[in-house]
């Protein structure tokens, strides 16, 4: 049953569907319960601080942990789950740090002369010693008549499987309660999170003993509300606290050493250091890798324990704002939530997104994509603008990151006056927003959350879609023509199948959303589309009298809208060769067409000399 896997279970949905004039009156509105960012942060901090990760035999070794661990302390809970290789583990949290030092102080190592003997806070539950049996026999059978030592969650980690989710979507009375449902399935659960939090305090324990005041922070999906379940851990080191503004008075100094490299060298040198720490002392850590030469260097590594992919960095907090102000926009409102994870699905199975890098489009900017529409949806806006955020931040709000991003915006939203009046359902809300971006015109207009509206594109990015801490940057940079041409198609495809489909269906037969996602995308089977049906050469080129080779119609197809006046900006030279060096057609000599191209365009290259390949 999927009930296993949400957070109400299939009875809690049916027959609750609010009507439509309930829904007016609620507005779908969620900020009576709203629990600010930074409280929710410390409150996983100090979870993470008083629990223990112990590799067990199965979840019947839950009677003796318990009991064994209630020596030290009162446990508040325990939660069992296991990893991609079939091994058990129970989270164990006590009711105070102090519990846990207890616990850890009579903690022994493993008498073998090849390991490396590190204090962490990832143990193991061996079998207990003949002699003490008896006595913890005695005390489990006292603790298995108390209903509050019973196991908390039983295999909690289990990503529920494709056709378990699209079997499940049958048993909904509507789209919208599919939709709902998609949701409570697939978003990242209570011990997911403890998890994410339990691996950052490893680490930063590790940092602790020379940099004291180091904290290691999750952030991106595991914090900000969009996160599903498996989904990677991004951590970023800050070796400085906010308390120590508290301390500036005092007349006793540290003595510290001067740094002799330049900002990015240094850290780079620092990534090194801390990616050898991890890979050769922190228990459970493996494949460690170093991306250093990336415009923001990452350590990569898997924490086995955990069953976690992660990316460590010491850049700008600025992405942990981010996640702020996306964990905001999420809890204004009911609706977002499910309707940007029905999206980020829905992309994820037409392969407009792609868990390697690349030309496509990402979970981060199609997010913003989403947000933006509701701040322009067909019957009201849904969400206020980011400028509106930031004109009602008080002083308490007030954040500018190391690197001088202003990061201010109003944190409390409970008593924000802004108010939606838009009362469609989810259903609605997922078609309006594919009709609204296929009539979008992507080659002129940006996309601003910080406006609630589409302004001028400031260059020739085939999407562009303004950062909004940061409104200089382009979060969607590297798509490229072509996949913004085939994410226009697909936005067309599922307007047209949702305007189609019927509102509800039987639980034998695939309909709602899970015809939407069980249906592969018609692009997909060739993965390059046919672009001279989609652009007409001579939109291009006015003066064009030559009949253009297959070769140059390719070129200018993938560069429409990039011309003007017959001037081509060395950018455009350079996307040409990068764009023609990936998917040119074999057998085509590539200097002779550009030559070619050049030439019949009369363009005046003004002394710059263009790159061939």
């Amino acid at each position: 049953m999927w009930c296993s896997w949400g957070r109400w279970g299939l009875r809690g949905l049916r027959g609750v569907t609010p009507s439509r004039a309930a829904v007016g009156a609620l507005h779908y509105d969620i900020r009576s319960s709203y629990i600010p960012f930074d409280t929710i942060v410390n409150e996983r901090r100090s979870q993470a601080k008083k629990s223990l990760l112990v590799q067990v035999n199965s979840e019947k070794s839950f009677p003796e942990l318990h009991s064994y661990c209630s020596q030290f302390g009162t446990v508040l809970g325990v939660h069992h789950y296991t990893t991609s290789n079939s091994h058990h583990f129970m989270l164990v949290e006590f009711s105070t740090e102090e519990n846990v030092s207890n616990l850890l102080a009579s903690t022994t190592f493993i008498q073998d002369s090849d390991v490396i003997p590190v204090q962490s806070k990832f143990l193991w539950f061996r079998p207990q010693n003949n002699e003490l049996r008896s006595n913890i026999r005695n005390i489990i059978n006292f603790s298995e008549t108390n209903d509050v030592n019973k196991l908390h969650v039983k295999n909690a980690c289990v990503i529920p499987a494709e056709n378990l989710i699209l079997r499940n979507l049958l048993q909904a009375n509507s789209i919208s309660e599919q939709i709902q449902m998609l949701y409570d399935m697939t978003c990242l659960k209570d011990l997911g999170t403890r998890l994410r939090y339990v691996t950052a305090r490893q680490v930063e324990s590790a940092l602790n003993g020379l940099f004291p005041n180091a904290t290691v922070c999750p952030f991106g999906s595991s914090v900000n509300g969009f996160g599903k379940m498996g989904c990677d851990l991004d951590l970023v080191v800050k070796f400085t606290s906010e308390d120590l503004a508290n301390n500036l008075r005092s007349r006793l100094v540290f003595h510290t050493k001067k740094s002799t490299l330049t900002g990015r060298t240094q850290q780079q040198r620092y990534m090194e250091i801390i990616s050898d720490m991890i890979q050769f002392f922190l228990p459970g850590c493996s494949h460690v890798r170093k991306i250093l030469q990336a415009r923001i260097p990452i350590i990569k590594f898997n924490q086995d324990y955990a069953g976690l992919d992660c990316d460590l960095s010491i850049s700008s907090t600025s992405g942990l704002y981010m996640s702020e102000l996306l964990y905001l926009y999420g809890n204004i409102d009911s609706r977002v939530r499910p309707l940007v994870f029905t999206i980020r699905k829905w992309a994820k199975h037409v392969a407009l997104t792609n868990a390697s890098p690349g030309k496509w489009i990402t979970n981060f900017p199609l997010t913003l994509m989403v947000l933006f529409f509701l701040q322009n949806a067909t019957d009201g806006a849904i969400l206020p603008s980011f400028n509106y955020l930031r004109k009602h931040a008080g002083e308490s709000d007030m954040r500018l990151t190391d690197d001088r991003v202003n990061c201010s915006f109003l944190r409390d939203i409970k008593d924000m006056k802004f108010i939606s009046q838009n009362d469609s359902d989810l259903k609605e809300l997922l078609h309006q927003f594919f009709e609204f971006y296929c009539s979008f015109d992507f080659s002129t207009q940006a996309l601003s959350i910080n406006e609630g509206r589409a302004i001028k594109k400031p260059d020739y990015a085939a999407l562009y879609i303004i950062n909004p801490l940061q409104i200089n940057l382009n979060v969607s940079k590297n798509v490229s023509y072509e996949e913004c041409e085939r994410m226009k198609i697909e936005f067309r495809n599922a307007a047209w199948y949702l305007e189609s489909v019927s509102e509800t269906g039987n639980e034998k037969e695939s309909w709602g959303l899970g015809v939407l996602l069980k249906e592969k995308s018609s692009s997909l089977k060739n993965k390059f589309v046919d672009y001279h049906r989609i652009v007409q050469v001579k939109d291009l080129f006015m003066n064009e009298k030559k009949e253009l080779n297959d070769g140059d119609k390719f070129e200018k197809d993938i560069h429409k809208n990039k011309v003007n006046n017959n001037q081509i900006h060395d950018d455009v030279i350079e996307q040409i060769d990068s764009e023609i060096s990936l998917k040119t057609v074999q057998n085509v000599n590539i200097d002779t067409e550009q030559s070619q191209f050049l030439s019949s365009e009369n363009v005046q290259t003004r002394g710059r000399k263009v790159k061939r390949r």
